[in-house]
């Protein structure tokens, strides 16, 4: 093998073991559990696309973490701004049954 070849496939083996460990140590790690919390509606826009174009994206912020969700123009109840009810897991913010209806 040429010596540039050597320090490639060394280098990538220097890069690779660290990586699947740290994957594999995080994988192992426990799913928060869900809990009901409060978010600020942020943005609504338009679903931009030619199937299912009655649909809107909402996105959700609070303090803790982010979401975004679709619904049906017709059945959006909340204006940005609003304080709706959500599903935190971690960071991520996702729809309660309630949220903007």
């Amino acid at each position: 093998m040429r010596r540039r070849t050597e320090f490639l496939l060394s280098l990538i083996g220097l890069i690779a073991v660290p990586a699947s460990v740290a994957i594999f140590h995080f994988a192992a790690l426990p799913v928060q559990p869900a809990h009901p919390a409060m978010a600020r509606v942020v943005a609504i826009g338009a679903w931009e696309g030619k199937f299912r174009a009655d649909l809107d994206h909402i996105v959700v912020r609070n303090a803790h973490g982010t979401g975004q969700f679709s619904m049906h123009d017709a059945d959006v109840r909340c204006r940005v701004g609003d304080q709706v009810p959500v599903q935190q897991q971690g960071v991520t913010l996702t729809r309660a049954a309630r949220t903007c209806r």
